[in-house]
């Protein structure tokens, strides 16, 4: 249960909803919206470990962390219509931030796995809910 709650927490905070992602053709929305699939399948296969499968929670966050990476060049959809350059230039900071705030925590669980601390996979899963609340608030179209 708690690896599901990580899953939703990382894909939450790190993307805009489903819809905002798929696009026509190979627009960047499309890239952003395939790696956030990629980086959602990863994170639900925790799931699928036995919980004393320590060596396979490592590679899980090892391949969630390369796949959130490949989000860093592409940008929501909703900040295409913000027409203020200044304004989207600080938007643009804001979400990369937010991105890195998500990786830094992903290599916190690989931590957290690598020396078998569950507690400390707790607070990293409190730590992405916050993170993922941010996010959602300022890229989130309603």
């Amino acid at each position: 249960m708690k690896y599901f709650a990580f899953f939703l927490t990382v894909l939450l905070s790190t993307s805009l909803n489903y819809a905002d992602h798929h696009g026509e053709g190979e627009s960047e929305e499309t890239k952003l919206g395939l790696h956030m699939d990629e980086l959602s399948s990863t994170l639900k296969s925790l799931r699928r470990l036995d919980e004393g499968d320590w060596n396979g929670k490592v590679e899980v966050a090892q391949k969630a962390q390369e796949e959130l990476l490949k989000c860093f060049g592409l940008h929501p959809k909703s900040l295409a219509k913000v027409k203020d350059e200044a304004e989207k230039a600080v938007l643009i900071a804001e979400y990369k931030k937010l991105l890195a705030e998500n990786y830094a925590k992903l290599c916190e669980l690989e931590l957290a796995f690598l020396t078998k601390d569950e507690d400390l996979s707790d607070d990293i899963l409190s730590a992405l809910k916050k993170i993922k609340k941010k996010g959602h608030t300022k890229y989130i179209e309603d």
